[in-house]
């Protein structure tokens, strides 16, 4: 199988996940994906929640720091004569099912893509075998992405299931809502998507400075990161002194090219000024004069401030419901897309989903103030 344009890597876990459901509810062994596509995008990731997702765990395998031997074991001396392979150090032993994510295969040198050649096929290395209730996931970048790839050789495309990736820039702010990246990195992405992800392989080649020529979803993570240790507000409605703002830009450069560092930098001197929700809610604000900065940023800090609240909340009726008049009126308050983006954030996706920040859709008629922006999330209600 094999896919010509590149797919969104938010739309891939899907439909990974979904192929091995079908495989291994019928007893059949699963095809070996492998996700090819930049640096830095989550394909690693993607390995690790499809473990999630079928239940399981995710054994990862870094290609470039293992030797043939590693994959099929070391070949002895028997009794008179005979030899053997000696069991291989990468694969699980004594687990029944899991997902083995081959991390930077293509990056491997080529004998040891040739050395996994038997356990693509036949899910066997040496003497080792892996249960058919496991899912092979390789990763890796093309020719084109990095000049340390030597691409996939043709026994190896023969065996796998071949999936050219792309940033995805909607499937990563869910992950990063869920993950705790910092509000102001995604807000600023919800600003400017196209800065999410800035590279080219010819950042790579042409490079010959000193500076990060590019950013990346993975650079974000670790900018994220730095903004927690710079004590950079989590609070988005709280003000940020010069000082901060410099050693934040400083560690910004660390991750990213100027012109993305800059902008960002711009970007939370304006957002810092973001109102509070309980003003937003009192009516103290008027939302439509915000300039689109804040409006983005206010959205980002509602979730989060709702997430906190409706976990404290959690098995206290009447603090509960309090949030939630606070939470439906403020939907009002905004424009009708942000509105949509709070409330499909805060629906459970199903009825076992046991995060107790969350709630069911029958729950939104229950407050009045949802009703002004019920018929226009008649779809989001209705589950279509």
């Amino acid at each position: 199988m094999a896919i010509k344009e590149s797919t969104p890597i938010g739309k891939i876990y899907e439909s990974i996940t979904s192929s091995c459901s079908y495989y291994l509810s019928n007893g059949r062994t699963t095809p070996t994906y492998i996700l090819l596509g930049p640096p830095g995008i989550g394909k690693t990731a993607i390995g690790k929640q499809v473990a999630k997702a079928l239940k399981t765990s995710s054994y990862i395998v870094d290609c470039t720091s293992i030797d043939p031997t590693d994959v099929r074991g070391l070949l002895r001396l028997v009794g008179d004569g005979d030899s053997e392979f000696t069991s291989s150090p990468i694969i699980p032993r004594n687990v029944k099912n899991g997902v083995l994510v081959l991390d930077e295969f293509t990056s491997a040198i080529p004998a040891v893509q040739t050395a996994f050649h038997q356990l693509l096929l036949d899910r066997k290395a040496g003497k080792t075998e892996i249960p058919k209730d496991f899912v092979i996931i390789a990763t890796g970048n093309r020719r084109s992405d990095t000049n340390i790839s030597s691409g996939l050789q043709p026994p190896a495309m023969d065996r796998m299931a071949i999936i050219p990736v792309k940033e995805d820039v909607k499937s990563w702010k869910e992950w990063a809502l869920e993950n705790k990246i910092h509000p102001y990195v995604i807000a600023y992405i919800d600003f400017k998507p196209q800065d999410i992800m800035t590279f080219t392989g010819k950042d790579v080649i042409r490079n010959t400075e000193d500076t990060k020529p590019f950013i990346t979803p993975r650079s974000w993570e670790l900018f994220s990161n730095e903004l927690y240790a710079c004590n950079i507000p989590m609070a988005i409605d709280t003000e940020i002194d010069q000082e901060l703002i410099n050693e934040m830009s400083l560690r910004g450069s660390w991750y990213a090219p100027h012109s993305v560092t800059s902008s960002f930098t711009a970007f939370v001197r304006v957002a810092s000024k973001v109102p509070k929700i309980e003003d937003v809610v009192e009516d103290k604000v008027d939302v439509s004069k915000l300039q689109p900065e804040i409006k983005m940023t206010l959205v980002t800090s509602a979730i989060y401030h709702y997430d906190r609240e409706l976990l404290e909340s959690y098995n206290k009726p009447t603090q509960r419901k309090k949030v939630m008049n606070s939470l439906a009126k403020f939907t009002t308050k905004i424009p009708t897309e942000f509105s949509h983006k709070i409330i499909t954030h805060f629906i459970k996706k199903n009825k076992n989903n046991e995060e107790k920040q969350y709630f069911d859709r029958e729950d939104l008629v229950q407050y009045k103030d949802f009703e002004k922006t019920i018929s226009t999330l008649k779809k989001v209600i209705s589950g279509k």
